[in-house]
């Protein structure tokens, strides 16, 4: 496929396994050149694993940035 749609792929495993989960399907876009869109919680997996990240609260957008330009008040306005 050219594209993989994951919705919270790691949320009900341990961490060791989520982080297995999360490499395969990087491996997979790696090798594949398939885009990987999947949905979490954890922000820490999502700056690992993402290239860009459309962060939403609310249902409205509240930012949509390359990984690289994800600042500190971006995220306050997503948890807070």
């Amino acid at each position: 496929p050219r594209l993989l749609i994951a919705d919270e792929p790691a949320a009900s495993l341990d961490p060791a396994a989520g982080e297995e989960v999360m490499e395969i399907f990087a491996s997979v876009a790696r090798e594949s050149g398939a885009t990987v869109l999947f949905t979490s919680h954890d922000m820490d997996h999502a700056r690992r694993y993402a290239d860009r990240i459309v962060a939403l609260k609310g249902g409205r957008i509240v930012f949509d940035l390359p990984c690289g330009e994800i600042r500190r008040h971006e995220l306050d306005g997503v948890f807070n």
